[in-house]
């Protein structure tokens, strides 16, 4: 007997990630094969922020006789039921179908950037809160200092006159005034973003459940087609049509998060339009209200009122255009939101005259304008530029996806057929592909920022009306403008580039990362096979000098006559 050696041969695997170890032990000559599969993990969809395995794009024939043996005596095609594999598969497919339907990567990865965007707002909010709170000690400091001056006999020492004083004292609490609303805006903004994104953390949890459930099918998937095929492609049209329906999906992703983005902003717009909309009326109220003393809380109630209706506002347009990025809006950018924030620290102020009163409105009326023209811009570009790319684009994916299935079934029909003889009869209905559900689509949440409510301020509305029913000879209210923006032009649609990203050059991109993995994969086949040649002919030779030295090789008869040997 001669002594025994191992050698390990790589043999061509389904998928890149996966290694298939065939051992060869070798006793004088013959050769026992066996085949060795670590379990590997396979992911046939791409998924956020999950390594994505890349398919071979072409199916290469066994180098050598060995591997064809390594393949064709995987222990999985011994031991397996074909026909209930074939129906396995039809079943995952249709769970799958369902659970796309929610359209759930999409989803996870709008959430995680949401949140991420969330996050980096409240960070910048905490500095800006802590400068905000320094200067509102600072000017509460300045109106402490007069007040106990005015106390003193020290007046004459620093002002010419109690008047030049009086102003002074008038200065220093306005500034007061608008550094503490202005901090306490500032706290609003950033309380409603800590809410936020503990609500959007919450949402994560749950798709990420519902997710993880559509990872495991596709898994189960991938895992029957393994013991269908044994690890490598069922034809080279399987192939060409995974590769393809790859591809197809990574555009359709690209569309479908635009989608989303563009109809959460369009109700986010519109919220906005709305709420600006009742802080004008709200604000029209505030002069109507008497300034007695008896309706001073009632006038600071309506104030509030119309700054937390106004902050709503600023909340969802910022939101706004924060989902359409990288496209710019053409109304309501962050010139003019700064300006209406500008507007609303000043407003506990601008509603103590006519004059600031007058126009403090016309900056609300016109954000309110301009908001209601990018609520009509935003529905326009998803109705004439989102929508048609994206039904061809669902309409591609489906046929290309529903032909990938159809061939697997056909071939997986074949296969039982040549391993039981029996036609298996599938009803191929129960796996077509419906696309994404449209409904469960448009009852997807869309969370637009909502207003506060204003604290002790019961029946306010009927406080409010009262109050001016009683003040009908302080003067007439103000009176809209009656010119109105158009809103037959409007600003032009963003291109294509600027609503997907550049698709053409993440097609090509793609294509370039297949070539590159194929090549690849060949010089690795290459390597392979002139290293089994090279150990076939290192064999050759071993056996040619122990035949020179006399040293007869028995023939390769079987484990029974080895035994005897």
């Amino acid at each position: 007997m001669g002594c025994a050696s191992s050698t390990a041969v790589q043999v061509q695997p389904r998928y890149p990630s996966q290694t298939v170890n065939t051992v060869r032990t070798t006793t004088h000559p013959p050769v026992a094969v066996t085949v060795t599969q670590p379990n590997v993990i396979h992911m046939r969809q791409p998924v956020v922020n999950v390594p994505r395995t890349t398919i071979i794009t072409q199916q290469y024939p066994p180098p050598i006789a060995a591997t064809n043996l390594a393949v064709a005596n995987k222990p999985q095609n011994k031991d397996i039921n074909i026909e209930e594999v074939v129906k396995k598969f039809q079943l995952l497919n249709s769970v799958i179908l369902d659970l796309e339907k929610k359209n759930l990567v999409t989803r996870v990865e709008e959430k995680i950037k949401q949140r991420a965007a969330t996050d980096a707002e409240s960070i910048a909010l905490k500095a800006t809160l802590a400068q905000l709170e320094e200067k509102t000690k600072k000017e509460l400091q300045d109106v402490a200092n007069l007040q106990q001056m005015a106390n003193s006999s020290s007046i004459s020492n620093f002002f010419s006159s109690q008047l030049q004083f009086d102003q002074k004292f008038s200065q220093e609490e306005e500034e007061y005034i608008q550094a503490k609303t202005e901090q306490e805006n500032c706290y609003k903004k950033l309380i409603a973003l800590q809410e936020e994104s503990s609500r959007i953390s919450a949402e994560i949890d749950n798709l990420k459940r519902e997710r993880n459930d559509l990872l495991n099918l596709y898994e189960q998937v991938d895992n029957v087609l393994d013991q269908v095929f044994g690890g490598v492609y069922g034809s080279t049209l399987e192939d060409e049509l995974e590769t393809k329906t790859d591809q197809i999906q990574e555009k359709l992703r690209r569309i479908e998060m635009a989608m989303r983005a563009w109809k959460n902003s369009e109700a986010m717009t519109k919220a906005a339009t709305g709420q600006l909309e009742f802080a004008c009326k709200r604000w029209w109220d505030v002069q109507r209200i008497p300034k007695t003393g008896s309706y001073q809380m009632l006038r600071i109630q309506a104030i509030t009122e119309t700054r937390n209706y106004l902050i709503a506002a600023v909340r969802n347009l910022a939101h706004t255009q924060r989902n359409i990025s990288p496209v710019k809006a053409p109304y309501c950018d962050p010139k003019e939101l700064n300006t209406l924030n500008q507007a609303i620290n000043f407003i506990f102020i601008d509603g103590m005259t006519r004059d600031r009163h007058s126009h403090a409105y016309q900056v609300y009326r016109t954000t309110h304008a301009r908001s209601n023209m990018l609520a009509k811009w935003i529905e326009t570009v998803i109705a004439n530029k989102i929508t048609t790319d994206l039904a061809e684009t669902r309409v591609a994916f489906a046929q290309c996806r529903q032909s990938l299935r159809s061939e697997r079934l056909r071939l997986m029909k074949e296969k039982v057929l040549e391993t039981t003889g029996q036609t298996l009869d599938i009803d191929e209905t129960k796996s077509m592909d419906s696309g994404i559900d449209m409904e469960t689509e448009s009852a997807a949440s869309v969370e637009v920022a909502e207003v506060e409510k204003v604290e002790d301020a019961q029946n306010l509305n009927e406080k409010i009306e009262k109050a001016k029913a009683e003040n009908e000879e302080e003067g007439e209210e103000m009176k809209e403008d009656e010119e109105k923006p158009s809103l037959d032009e409007l600003a032009p649609p963003p291109s294509k580039n600027e609503l997907f990203g550049d698709l053409d050059t993440l097609m090509s991109e793609y294509e370039g990362q297949q070539k590159a993995l194929q090549h690849e994969q060949e010089m690795t086949k290459a390597r392979q096979e002139a290293n089994f040649k090279e150990k076939l002919r290192r064999r050759r030779s071993k056996k040619m000098r122990l035949e020179a030295q006399g040293i007869q090789i028995e023939p390769d008869n079987g484990p029974a006559e080895a035994a005897q040997s």
